[in-house]
């Protein structure tokens, strides 16, 4: 399983119903505690 992001104009949804994506889906480092940086976990699905 990859990191996918969902990138939606903002002008298509109100911000009241659909807030920033990045409080939705927080950055990989969060969701990831792992001394991984941000381009490992871009590598690590095409390391399996």
């Amino acid at each position: 399983m990859g990191i996918v992001r969902i990138v939606v104009p903002r002008s298509a949804v109100p911000d009241s119903r659909f807030p920033i994506p990045d409080s939705r889906f927080p950055i990989p480092d969060s969701r990831f505690p792992t001394p991984f940086s941000k381009k490992d976990l871009i590598n690590l699905p095409n390391s399996r």
